[in-house]
């Protein structure tokens, strides 16, 4: 069964994460992406139902039954967002080694790139909707 939906677990105490997730819902025209802190119980039950609950430090795409992670989950985030990102998917072809180094290194240092969140974003409702999850969208 294909999925109308993907989502994506997120660190939602990081700034950069909370900025990437805003990056992805304004160039996700389709509203495809849904989204989960990875501090919810929903993130909880998904990431042990998919058998990543221990892995840490990146952000989490559940797709068509299949859970993705670090350099692999981002490169197949932007494969379905609007020109120029959805390019990028061609670094796939670069060994997952390399690709995840590089991942590493920018989630390690993350939480130290500029940028503190003064307030919340006011989300409107189709944007609201794209944060609720349910047992469908992910079972």
């Amino acid at each position: 069964m294909t999925r109308r939906h993907a989502i994506v677990i997120f660190d939602g105490e990081c700034s950069f994460c909370s900025s990437s997730v805003q990056f992805i819902i304004r160039h996700d025209p389709e509203g495809y992406f849904k989204f989960c802190p990875s501090q919810s119980e929903t993130a909880e039950l998904i990431r042990r139902a998919y058998d990543v609950a221990n892995v840490t430090g990146t952000m989490i795409l559940i797709q068509h039954g299949l859970a993705y992670t670090h350099s692999d989950a981002v490169l197949r985030i932007a494969s379905r967002l609007n020109a120029p990102w959805k390019f990028a998917k061609v670094f796939l072809i670069v060994p997952s080694c390399i690709r995840n180094t590089m991942y590493r290194f920018v989630s390690a240092n993350r939480k130290r790139l500029p940028g503190k969140k003064q307030a919340c974003m006011m989300p409107t409702d189709d944007v609201r909707q794209r944060f609720e999850i349910a047992d469908e969208d992910w079972r």
